[in-house]
């Protein structure tokens, strides 16, 4: 457990999926905000009752029969987006602030708290941790935040955290630069693609452009000109 009773990232276990945990770390990725169903609206074809179904775990189901009790129809029902409801989605990523190699955890918000928070926070997050399967039997955790709280940071930083920052910035930017080299058949990248690909996960740019030369001094990129640098790591 790390202060204040919060767990940390590495300390999260299976046994700990379905309760309700508060989790402390940075801000290291913020997702794009999605639209989500929170409620579908059917209407039955056959006599026109409208019925509401919540939506549980992202999956949108569909009525099994009409809910009219003076009605047998159990297939044929028509979605009435209109009369759905609806609220904000986001996934972000924290990572653990305390640790040479950082353990992550993939965070989920709904409604109010999309877009509370900012890239680099230190924040702890209260919210029940659910498993995320997708197509295979090892699974995810995801924690669904019920509430966000920033953590005042002092004045007064290390220059281990500075130097622990710097890295995490650099490793970021190399990431963003092997993916955009992936996709270019020359392995040429240009430097307004980095730029708005770090704007993406709120790296502002001129943060990224000191990461950009302090690659290059380290001889990890190579300029081709003004506009263009590839990787030569």
């Amino acid at each position: 457990m790390s202060g204040s009773g919060n767990l940390k990232i590495r300390d999260i276990r299976s046994k700990d999926i379905l309760n309700t945990i508060s989790v402390e770390g940075e801000v290291s990725i913020i997702k794009e905000i999605h639209p989500i169903w929170k409620t579908t609206a059917y209407m039955c074809d056959h006599c026109g009752f409208i019925m509401y179904l919540p939506v549980e775990e992202s999956k949108v189901g569909k009525p099994v029969h009409c809910e009219n009790e003076w009605c047998g129809n159990k297939s044929d029902f028509t979605l009435l987006e209109k009369k759905s409801s609806y609220t904000d989605s986001q996934d972000i990523l924290i990572k653990e602030s305390d640790h040479t190699e950082p353990r992550t955890l993939l965070v989920h918000l709904e409604g109010d708290l999309v877009d509370s928070i900012n890239f680099k926070d230190r924040v702890v997050v209260t919210g029940v941790l659910k498993a995320q399967f997708k197509s295979t039997t090892t699974g995810n955790f995801v924690l669904e935040a019920s509430s966000i709280e920033k953590i005042k940071e002092k004045n007064m930083v290390s220059d281990n955290k500075t130097e622990s920052d710097s890295n995490d910035q650099i490793r970021v930017m190399r990431e963003i630069i092997d993916q955009l080299s992936s996709s270019s058949s020359s392995n040429d990248v240009s430097l307004e693609d980095i730029y708005r690909e770090a704007s993406n996960l709120h790296v502002e740019r001129c943060i990224a452009e000191e990461l950009i030369t302090k690659l290059k001094h380290k001889g990890d990129l190579m300029s081709l000109d003004s506009e263009h640098v590839r990787a030569v790591w």
